[in-house]
Protein backbone atom coordinates (compact mmCIF):
# COMPACT_ATOMS: atom_id res chain seq x y z
CA UNK A 1 0.00 0.00 0.00
CA UNK A 2 1.51 3.40 -1.39
CA UNK A 3 0.84 6.92 0.33
CA UNK A 4 -1.13 7.37 -2.65
CA UNK A 5 -3.95 4.87 -1.54
CA UNK A 6 -4.84 7.02 1.54
CA UNK A 7 -7.07 9.77 1.63
CA UNK A 8 -5.86 12.80 2.77
CA UNK A 9 -6.94 13.69 6.09
CA UNK A 10 -8.43 17.48 6.76
CA UNK A 11 -8.63 18.73 10.11
CA UNK A 12 -11.78 20.14 9.83
CA UNK A 13 -13.66 16.99 8.21
CA UNK A 14 -14.79 13.90 10.87
CA UNK A 15 -13.84 10.54 9.70
CA UNK A 16 -16.30 8.68 8.01
CA UNK A 17 -18.68 6.98 9.63
CA UNK A 18 -18.58 2.92 9.44
CA UNK A 19 -21.61 1.78 7.46
CA UNK A 20 -24.04 0.08 9.78
CA UNK A 21 -25.10 -3.37 8.84
CA UNK A 22 -28.72 -4.16 10.05
CA UNK A 23 -30.11 -6.04 12.59
CA UNK A 24 -32.97 -8.18 11.97
CA UNK A 25 -33.88 -9.69 15.09
CA UNK A 26 -33.33 -6.33 16.52
CA UNK A 27 -35.44 -4.88 14.09
CA UNK A 28 -38.24 -8.27 14.21
CA UNK A 29 -38.08 -8.01 17.87
CA UNK A 30 -39.50 -4.40 18.53
CA UNK A 31 -42.05 -5.19 15.09
CA UNK A 32 -43.42 -8.15 17.68
CA UNK A 33 -42.89 -6.22 20.55
CA UNK A 34 -45.00 -3.31 18.95
CA UNK A 35 -47.36 -5.19 17.34
CA UNK A 36 -48.06 -7.24 20.74
CA UNK A 37 -48.73 -3.94 22.45
CA UNK A 38 -51.09 -2.82 20.53
CA UNK A 39 -52.82 -5.53 18.68
CA UNK A 40 -53.08 -8.44 21.42
CA UNK A 41 -53.01 -6.66 24.63
CA UNK A 42 -49.20 -8.25 25.89
CA UNK A 43 -49.90 -11.65 24.59
CA UNK A 44 -46.80 -11.37 22.03
CA UNK A 45 -44.69 -9.19 23.83
CA UNK A 46 -42.82 -11.63 25.36
CA UNK A 47 -42.10 -13.57 21.85
CA UNK A 48 -40.93 -9.95 20.86
CA UNK A 49 -38.46 -9.23 23.99
CA UNK A 50 -36.68 -12.36 23.45
CA UNK A 51 -36.55 -12.00 20.13
CA UNK A 52 -34.95 -8.20 20.71
CA UNK A 53 -32.92 -9.59 23.40
CA UNK A 54 -30.81 -11.51 21.10
CA UNK A 55 -30.58 -8.68 19.03
CA UNK A 56 -28.83 -6.82 21.49
CA UNK A 57 -25.81 -9.15 20.45
CA UNK A 58 -25.47 -7.25 17.34
CA UNK A 59 -25.31 -3.63 16.05
CA UNK A 60 -27.12 -1.55 15.65
CA UNK A 61 -28.94 -2.21 19.22
CA UNK A 62 -31.38 1.05 19.13
CA UNK A 63 -34.08 -1.26 17.75
CA UNK A 64 -33.56 -4.12 20.00
CA UNK A 65 -33.47 -1.68 22.85
CA UNK A 66 -36.98 -0.55 21.96
CA UNK A 67 -38.08 -3.83 21.72
CA UNK A 68 -37.22 -5.00 25.32
CA UNK A 69 -38.43 -2.09 27.01
CA UNK A 70 -41.89 -2.01 25.02
CA UNK A 71 -41.76 -5.95 25.14
CA UNK A 72 -41.53 -5.79 29.14
CA UNK A 73 -44.38 -3.43 29.36
CA UNK A 74 -46.24 -5.19 27.49
CA UNK A 75 -45.10 -8.95 29.00
CA UNK A 76 -46.15 -6.69 32.79
CA UNK A 77 -49.59 -5.64 31.31
CA UNK A 78 -50.27 -8.75 29.87
CA UNK A 79 -49.56 -10.76 33.19
CA UNK A 80 -51.59 -8.36 35.47
CA UNK A 81 -54.86 -8.70 32.95
CA UNK A 82 -54.82 -12.49 33.25
CA UNK A 83 -54.67 -12.68 36.71
CA UNK A 84 -57.89 -10.13 36.25
CA UNK A 85 -59.17 -12.63 34.65
CA UNK A 86 -58.40 -15.59 36.66
CA UNK A 87 -60.02 -13.57 40.01
CA UNK A 88 -62.92 -12.27 37.52
CA UNK A 89 -63.34 -15.89 36.73
CA UNK A 90 -62.87 -16.74 40.72
CA UNK A 91 -65.88 -14.71 41.62
CA UNK A 92 -68.25 -16.01 39.13
CA UNK A 93 -67.65 -19.50 40.51
CA UNK A 94 -68.20 -18.80 44.02
CA UNK A 95 -71.05 -16.79 42.90
CA UNK A 96 -72.70 -20.36 41.90
CA UNK A 97 -71.53 -20.31 37.80
CA UNK A 98 -75.28 -18.43 36.85
CA UNK A 99 -73.44 -15.06 36.37
CA UNK A 100 -74.38 -13.51 39.62
CA UNK A 101 -71.15 -12.54 41.73
CA UNK A 102 -71.00 -12.98 45.21
CA UNK A 103 -68.86 -9.90 46.14
CA UNK A 104 -67.63 -9.77 49.94
CA UNK A 105 -69.20 -6.37 50.27
CA UNK A 106 -72.81 -7.67 51.34
CA UNK A 107 -70.67 -9.42 53.90
CA UNK A 108 -68.26 -6.54 55.10
CA UNK A 109 -71.33 -4.06 55.29
CA UNK A 110 -73.68 -6.81 57.54
CA UNK A 111 -70.20 -6.53 59.90
CA UNK A 112 -70.40 -3.15 60.23
CA UNK A 113 -74.11 -3.13 60.89
CA UNK A 114 -73.60 -5.60 63.82
CA UNK A 115 -71.03 -3.55 65.77
CA UNK A 116 -73.06 -0.66 65.36
CA UNK A 117 -76.01 -2.78 66.65
CA UNK A 118 -73.92 -3.53 69.40
CA UNK A 119 -73.10 -0.36 70.51
CA UNK A 120 -77.22 0.33 70.74
CA UNK A 121 -77.42 -2.76 73.03
CA UNK A 122 -74.24 -1.96 75.11
CA UNK A 123 -76.05 1.53 75.41
CA UNK A 124 -79.38 0.29 76.65
CA UNK A 125 -77.57 -2.05 78.49
CA UNK A 126 -76.05 1.06 80.01
CA UNK A 127 -79.04 3.03 80.98
CA UNK A 128 -81.49 0.37 81.94
CA UNK A 129 -78.40 -1.83 83.71
CA UNK A 130 -79.41 -5.22 82.52
CA UNK A 131 -79.54 -6.37 78.81
CA UNK A 132 -82.41 -6.23 76.71
CA UNK A 133 -85.46 -9.28 76.32
CA UNK A 134 -84.98 -11.09 72.83
CA UNK A 135 -88.14 -9.43 71.65
CA UNK A 136 -86.79 -5.65 73.03
CA UNK A 137 -83.26 -6.31 71.84
CA UNK A 138 -84.81 -7.11 67.94
CA UNK A 139 -86.80 -4.81 68.20
CA UNK A 140 -83.98 -1.97 69.17
CA UNK A 141 -82.49 -3.51 66.24
CA UNK A 142 -85.53 -3.21 63.68
CA UNK A 143 -84.11 -0.02 61.86
CA UNK A 144 -80.75 -1.81 61.06
CA UNK A 145 -80.39 -4.38 58.00
CA UNK A 146 -77.53 -6.64 56.75
CA UNK A 147 -75.89 -6.24 53.74
CA UNK A 148 -78.51 -8.49 52.33
CA UNK A 149 -81.12 -5.71 53.46
CA UNK A 150 -82.60 -8.21 55.93
CA UNK A 151 -83.58 -7.88 59.62
CA UNK A 152 -81.24 -8.61 62.84
CA UNK A 153 -82.05 -10.98 65.36
CA UNK A 154 -81.11 -10.19 68.90
CA UNK A 155 -80.49 -13.15 71.32
CA UNK A 156 -79.97 -13.01 75.05
CA UNK A 157 -77.09 -15.29 75.91
CA UNK A 158 -78.08 -15.07 79.85
CA UNK A 159 -77.30 -12.29 82.14
CA UNK A 160 -73.66 -11.41 80.61
CA UNK A 161 -73.81 -11.81 76.99
CA UNK A 162 -76.03 -11.39 73.77
CA UNK A 163 -75.85 -12.28 70.17
CA UNK A 164 -76.61 -10.53 67.23
CA UNK A 165 -77.29 -12.70 64.28
CA UNK A 166 -77.71 -11.81 60.79
CA UNK A 167 -79.31 -14.99 58.41
CA UNK A 168 -76.51 -14.29 55.80
CA UNK A 169 -76.88 -14.63 51.63
CA UNK A 170 -79.12 -17.34 52.42
CA UNK A 171 -82.00 -15.29 54.13
CA UNK A 172 -82.24 -18.15 56.75
CA UNK A 173 -81.40 -18.11 60.45
CA UNK A 174 -79.29 -21.27 62.21
CA UNK A 175 -78.00 -21.66 58.86
CA UNK A 176 -74.01 -21.95 58.21
CA UNK A 177 -73.78 -19.16 56.70
CA UNK A 178 -75.24 -16.41 59.24
CA UNK A 179 -72.96 -13.50 60.09
CA UNK A 180 -72.52 -13.16 63.96
CA UNK A 181 -71.64 -10.64 66.90
CA UNK A 182 -71.61 -12.13 70.12
CA UNK A 183 -70.42 -10.55 73.62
Amino acid sequence: MSAHDVPPVTPNEPPPLPTASSNPLGIAGFVVSLAGLLLTCGVLCPVGCVLSLFGLRRQPRDFAIAGVAIGAVGTLLAVVAAIFVVKALDLRERGGGDGSFEFEGPRVSTELTLSMAEELIDLENEEKGRLPADEDGTALLESMTDGWGRALRYERGGDVGYTIRSAGPDGAFGTGDDVTATR
